[in-house]
């Protein structure tokens, strides 16, 4: 018994360390030539890009001088994501009319302003409905 308690302490330990994943994040300059890597050519070098700092946290890396803003891969997937979107799709109550609220029943923006912003619908309640 004192011997499966020590196997199983041990398994634990193991799949704790190695279940842990740390992200090493590329340079700046290797974020931004890859964020931008989606974009025309005479549109990379104005770019505004958003990628991670050493921990992980969402940053801008660059601001920009045209219309377009990029986001790096964030490294923590296997699959590998950049995209780079132009500055009408900046999702916020006074572009879109749409209420940063949420309210039952209709649309409404989630994360306004940031590059992330998206609309959402929220559900309206259910209701019983009887039927004769």
């Amino acid at each position: 018994m004192v011997r499966a308690f020590a196997v199983s302490g041990i398994l634990a330990a193991t799949a704790a360390v190695g279940g842990a994943q740390t992200v090493s994040y590329p340079s700046t300059a290797r974020q931004i030539a890859a964020a931008v890597s989606p974009l025309p050519e005479q549109q990379q070098a104005g770019a505004r890009v958003f990628g991670h700092d050493s921990h992980g946290k969402l940053v801008v890396l660059r601001q920009g001088s045209n219309d377009f803003t990029c986001i790096a891969d964030d490294g923590k997937s296997k699959q590998y994501h950049v995209a780079c979107y132009h500055k009408s799709l900046e999702a916020t109550q006074k572009t879109t009319g749409v209420t940063e609220n949420p309210i039952e029943g209709g649309p409404w923006i989630m994360y306004p302003g940031k590059p992330w912003a998206h609309l959402m619908i929220a559900p309206q309640k259910t209701a019983a409905v009887t039927v004769k």
